[in-house]
């Protein structure tokens, strides 16, 4: 989420659902995703290296395998956002701290 607000933030353009949360954007999807398969890469790296033994890590997903369980994780993580501001909107609140 830190990539993508970062990017969506400093080269965002063209706005996700404005409506719903204005600040979104598809360029910051794109980074999402870009970080998520980024840092799942990263544990597989380590892992297969045998420097990362606490984490269980299948040893049958490939890198393309890989990639789809990050195009998964984006989705979910953005969906979960949108509904998030969708209910803040509902209610009346900026953020989730109110």
């Amino acid at each position: 989420d830190a990539g993508a607000y970062f990017v969506g933030s400093r080269w965002g353009r063209h706005k996700l659902v404005p409506s719903v949360s204005p600040g979104k954007s598809w360029e910051g999807v794109v980074a999402e995703l870009f970080w998520t398969f980024l840092t799942g890469f990263l544990i597989r790296a380590l892992h297969k290296w045998g420097g990362l033994v606490c984490v269980q890590y299948p040893p049958y997903l490939t890198v393309s395998g890989l990639f789809g369980v990050a195009v998964l994780f984006t989705i979910a993580g953005v969906c979960g956002d949108l509904c998030e501001s969708f209910l803040k909107r509902l209610g009346g609140h900026k953020d989730s701290g109110d």
